[in-house]
């Protein structure tokens, strides 16, 4: 099945996770809810509502992340980031300045053997959608996490967004997209979605157990929220 990349961003960090298609609907129907969430787990433990098993996914995965993480100095590397991330964001969508995203160099030293392998990690998830079954669970992609382990920290499915590698996957969109959601800010950035027109007042399927079900839930994202573009 087709799956996209999110960026979720509040005011303690980024984060960035690859999900099923259906996860889209269930985040903007998060957003839409009153109180607006403000943090991650807000959102996340909402969104489950409509797609369930999505924040245990997440925090797992982030779990599995931070086993890998070394750098002491965590929070301060996130804070730096986050204005660098909303500027690239507004060059990606047009918004102001010039330029977008360069690949970054090759770091010299660094052997034909390692390029292979990060080539074929990445393509692991890109070969999920052309999977023959139907849909795929949290479950299983935290399972394609866990067999990363010892990847760099740029290649996981769900990552925090700590340095100029995390950062520019965090960028990446993977199938059919990418989509940012900046809670502070109440704005929902769609940097590429093949997935289909996301409106600001809709319906949706709920998920159990990445299977879609008969029920359905309607959302209606408040006026002072922004969809870009």
């Amino acid at each position: 099945m087709a799956v996209m990349r999110y960026t979720l961003i509040d005011k303690s960090g980024t984060i960035s996770f690859i999900a099923p298609w259906n996860t889209l609907k269930a985040l903007v129907a998060a957003c839409s809810r009153k109180p607006a969430p403000e943090d991650l787990s807000t959102v996340l433990e909402a969104a489950s509502r409509y797609s369930s098993g999505l924040r245990e996914y997440v925090f797992n995965g982030l779990a599995v992340f931070d086993e890998h993480y070394t750098t002491q100095d965590e929070a301060s590397a996130t804070r730096e980031l986050n204005p660098q991330l909303e500027r690239e964001l507004r060059e990606i969508l047009g918004l102001g300045g010039t330029g977008g995203l360069t690949e970054a160099p090759q770091p010299a030293g660094e052997s034909e053997d390692f390029i292979e392998e990060e080539e074929d990690i990445s393509r692991i998830f890109s070969r999920v959608s052309e999977e023959e079954k139907s849909e795929i669970t949290y479950e299983e992609l935290l399972e394609k996490q866990r067999q990363l382990r010892g990847a760099a920290l740029s290649r996981h499915p769900v990552l925090r967004v700590l340095d100029d590698d995390t950062r520019r996957e965090s960028l990446e969109p993977v199938s059919i997209g990418l989509v940012i959601f900046n809670l502070p800010a109440k704005r929902i950035i769609q940097v590429q979605n093949s997935y289909g027109v996301l409106k600001r007042s809709d319906r949706g399927r709920y998920f159990e157990n990445g299977q879609p079900t008969e029920r359905l839930y309607f959302y209606r994202l408040p006026t002072d929220w922004s969809l870009l573009p």
